[in-house]
């Protein structure tokens, strides 16, 4: 009787069909879960929840909004890599700058690890933040405003009267005010660049997931769940909520300073008053005082860049009074809100420290993890 031989599935696969991943490939892909998981749970389970709330009270919810934020987010990856670029080419000053950048794709870089644990971040963080824009959005149609009123009592109790009054004799002056301006509104590149950034690091593993896990609750706890639960509108739409105006003063200097130089952020400021009263949700609309999300992921990269190095803690540290400063002295929010935002901050920080759990590997025992290993 002929014997009749058994070829292996993997072995009798028509030439198109895709190959098994190979062992390092498995290895990337097994560590990108590992990494990701806390992040992807968390930021999973805010999609979900907002999109039942909103379908429990019929909230608009705009989760297509992601693929905005995608190609966002492919943009500021973009100007991420160019920079690591440059100052890689800075530092080195290779003989042949092509050469050189090749080794470091093929090599140092370690571009399959990056992508693997990077892609999965950019797109839980673009549904993430479509949907802290629909419930950012509802804000005023799921709890009224009412909150500004008992915001300016506590501003006046702890400060002795309005923080914005207090501040103005010190920068008061139009060119301060453009400039704040133009550093408030630098604070998007600057967030998001440095979660895409961290996102794609390698080493220092735990630190990174800490920092990831942070930013996804300061949206979640501060920005969505807080602001919902104190409702306000801040100094700049005080006027349109209540039937007082504390802060006509502000406006009148606002008035006075633009004869000098352009004030962007009352433009902004109408922009978002406009859309807000327009059905549907768009990038970057709704009206939300406390807490400042400004503020906190600006304290948020201080606390993580204090692990990097003395010179960004410095920066940071500069970037975040800019910010906190600016966000009083715009009219954007009160002081407590950026107050808030600092102590929340602090809690999430040391909540995602107890999440994380586990030791910071050394650089030097990170394991490189490439096409050529077996």
């Amino acid at each position: 009787m002929r014997e009749t031989i058994h070829t292996p599935l993997i072995e009798r696969r028509p030439r198109w069909w895709p190959s098994p991943p190979s062992t390092a490939l498995r290895l990337i892909i097994s560590d990108s879960i590992e990494a990701n998981r806390q992040y992807m749970l968390v930021a999973g389970s805010f999609v979900i929840g907002s999109a039942a709330l909103a379908r429990i009270f019929d909230l608009p919810f705009k989760i297509g909004l992601s693929a905005r934020f995608i190609v966002l987010s492919s943009i500021l990856g973009f100007f991420v890599i160019c920079g690591a670029t440059a100052m890689m080419l800075f530092r080195d000053r290779p003989a042949s700058p092509l050469s050189h950048l090749k080794a470091k794709l093929r090599g140092d870089w370690a571009i399959t690890e990056r992508m693997a644990l990077g892609l999965p971040i950019v797109l839980a963080t673009s549904f993430m933040f479509a949907t802290f824009t629909s419930m950012k959005a509802s804000i005023g149609n799921l709890v009224p405003y009412y909150a500004d009123p008992i915001l300016v009592g506590l501003d006046r109790a702890i400060h002795g009267g309005d923080a914005w009054k207090l501040i103005h004799p010190l920068i008061g002056y139009p060119l301060v005010t453009y400039c704040l301006g133009l550093f408030y509104f630098a604070w998007i590149p600057v967030v998001f660049m440095t979660l895409a950034a961290v996102a794609f690091m390698r080493s220092r593993r735990r630190l990174r997931n800490r920092y990831l896990l942070s930013v996804a609750l300061c949206w979640i706890l501060l920005g969505s769940l807080a602001a919902m639960t104190v409702a306000s509108a801040g100094p700049c739409f005080y006027r349109i909520f209540y039937h007082d105006d504390p802060f006509r003063e502000m406006s009148s200097y606002f008035d006075y300073a633009g004869h000098f130089y352009s004030m962007t952020h009352l433009d902004l400021q109408a922009l978002l008053l406009r859309e807000g009263t327009e059905p549907g949700v768009q990038i970057g609309n709704g009206i939300s005082a406390f807490p400042s999300m400004h503020v906190a992921l600006a304290f948020l990269n201080a606390l993580f860049a204090r692990h990097i190095g003395r010179v960004w803690f410095g920066l940071s540290i500069a970037f975040l009074v800019i910010i906190l400063v600016g966000s009083v002295h715009l009219g954007w929010h009160y002081a407590i809100d950026g107050e808030a935002s600092i102590i929340g901050v602090v809690a999430i920080w040391w909540l995602s420290d107890r999440l994380v759990g586990g030791i910071e590997i050394p650089d030097a025992h990170q394991v490189s993890l490439t096409f050529g290993s077996t």
